[in-house]
């Protein structure tokens, strides 16, 4: 005769759980990494990307010029 027996989910989840918690942490430390990456690398940007406005307007009114001396605009 076969005897039918009951089992709850805290046992599944006592198991489960843990694991479960663990990838999260992992996957959190992972993302906090990158985002202080990231941070550190944009915290750079500022000595990185100076640019001269003048001349850059200077440049691109010279380059206007050529193409319209071409024919091209």
């Amino acid at each position: 005769m076969k005897k039918s027996l009951r089992a709850s989910y805290t046992v599944e989840a006592a198991i489960l759980m843990p694991i479960v918690l663990c990838i999260i942490a992992v996957l959190l430390q992972m993302g906090i990494h990158m985002y202080q990456q990231v941070r550190k690398e944009f915290g750079n940007k500022d000595c990185i990307c100076q640019t001269k406005a003048v001349e850059t307007v200077q440049r691109l009114r010279l380059a206007g010029d050529v193409w319209e001396e071409i024919g091209w605009k």
